[in-house]
């Protein structure tokens, strides 16, 4: 089976591009892909196995394992209603209740 074909760039302006089988797709000079808007880093909790959290959107749930340290620190939470959520908690909506 034949490899397929590199898409060709044209020279006529630098706004046409080739694609294989496709025909061409006109693309305008200086465009630039839609910015997304970046997450937040929060301040990491300090929990422990057992502590009781609430999260902005699963409610109040019980801290069941952690693991790592920093910014790389990740939690498992059982939340009564959405279950077993890891989640990383450098950016996490969480905050200690008790």
């Amino acid at each position: 089976m034949p490899e397929p074909a590199a898409p060709e760039v044209s020279d006529g302006g630098g706004g046409v591009v080739g694609l294989p089988g496709k025909g061409e797709v006109e693309v305008q000079p200086g465009w630039t892909p839609p910015s997304v808007p970046g997450v937040t880093r929060r301040e990491v909790p300090a929990i422990v196995a057992g502590d009781t959290v609430q999260h902005e959107r699963w409610g109040e749930g019980v801290v069941v394992t952690t693991s790592g340290y920093g910014d790389d620190a990740e939690a498992t939470i059982r939340f009564g209603e959405v279950g077993e959520k890891r989640v990383l908690l450098s950016y996490a909506p969480i905050t200690k209740v008790g």
